[in-house]
């Protein structure tokens, strides 16, 4: 039982620091060893759940999550706090699977919860997150608006990590609208926060966004730079949306640079992993992997570009890692 709950508390370091594979070793290891129904089993499953949605296993999120959430609504002492956590967090689950309606379903009714327990964090976080729904929705002014109003309140509040999380969040609505400028102010703001709470999971997405700044003023060094610091990251991690998210940059890069056969390949590697694990990438992500895909094919025959592509797609995970560093290692040596 002591294992069990300390297992349930020190998820936040492990999740703050980036020991992902770690965190979740131990909490799957709690989750086999004390089968006995409670709180503390189903804190584990919602911190085991987290993790695993974080590193794209849906699947095994999914059945944590929803096991949660069923033991809270069984408990008699009724911890609301806690049904309110694996609401939220299976709202992600849902989210990534792309059922934004059902998905902003979870989030209201988590964000209800907090609101009943006066949990002012929580609050603006899933008022946050509510935008995110509205910004892969397309209705990016309500996303814009949601996270101006939560960095707003975070400030207030003095919340370090609501800061960083919203000031990111706004600096992709102004990449999105091309202000690379703007965007890049937010995503360096957000960045030493990051580096100064040492939360690596954000640091390394502020990375990867720096990465597009870089390239939009074409410091492609930098920019090769900046996305392979990331991708380490990423994959020490083993989150695989930021993989795939590092991979794209990186594809992008090299067709900007000129090598188009090998940025055409990077993207069919990419499209591969994600379909493998069913997610897609966030729209300004999407936006510049469609513009440089554009550019991609106004150099190559349609022959030519199909050929590149299945060579991509075939690729193992090892080989589209390669790829990506051999590229990455030709602008920055």
């Amino acid at each position: 039982d002591t294992g069990l709950r300390l297992a349930g508390s020190l998820w936040t370091v492990w999740w703050t620091i980036g020991y992902l594979n770690e965190g979740r070793r131990w909490l799957e290891k709690a989750i086999r060893l004390f089968q006995t129904e409670g709180a503390p089993r189903a804190k584990v499953l919602t911190n085991a759940g987290c993790i695993c949605w974080q590193q794209g296993d849906y699947e095994i999120a999914d059945k944590y999550l929803r096991e949660a959430i069923e033991i809270y609504r069984r408990s008699a002492a009724g911890d609301r706090e806690g049904l309110a956590n694996a609401t939220h967090m299976y709202g992600h689950v849902v989210f990534e699977l792309q059922d934004y309606a059902q998905a902003r379903n979870y989030f209201e009714q988590s964000l209800l919860i907090f609101r009943e327990i006066d949990d002012k964090p929580n609050i603006v976080t899933l008022e946050s997150v509510v935008g995110n729904v509205d910004y892969h929705e397309g209705d990016y002014e309500s996303a814009r608006e949601k996270y101006r109003e939560c960095l707003e309140i975070s400030r207030e509040m003095g919340d370090q990590a609501l800061i960083a999380a919203n000031i990111l969040r706004l600096g992709n609505i102004y990449r999105l609208e091309g202000d690379y400028e703007r965007a890049g102010d937010l995503y360096n703001e957000s960045l030493e926060i990051t580096r100064e709470m040492e939360w690596n999971l954000e640091l390394a997405s502020n990375l990867h966004r720096l990465g597009y700044v870089a390239q939009s003023r074409d410091d492609f060094s930098e920019a090769a730079e900046l996305f392979s610091e990331s991708l380490e990251m990423q994959h020490e991690m083993g989150n695989k949306q930021g993989i795939a998210e590092c991979l794209a940059g990186i594809a992008g890069l090299a067709v900007i640079c000129g090598k188009v056969k090998v940025g055409i390949r990077l993207y069919a590697a990419t499209e591969s992993y994600l379909e493998n694990f069913g997610v897609p990438l966030g729209p300004a992500d999407r936006a510049e992997w469609e513009r440089d895909i554009t550019t991609a094919t106004n150099q190559l025959d349609q022959k030519e570009f199909q050929g590149e592509w299945r060579v991509g797609s075939d690729y193992s995970f090892d080989q589209m890692i390669y790829c990506a560093k051999d590229f990455v290692g030709s602008l920055t040596l």
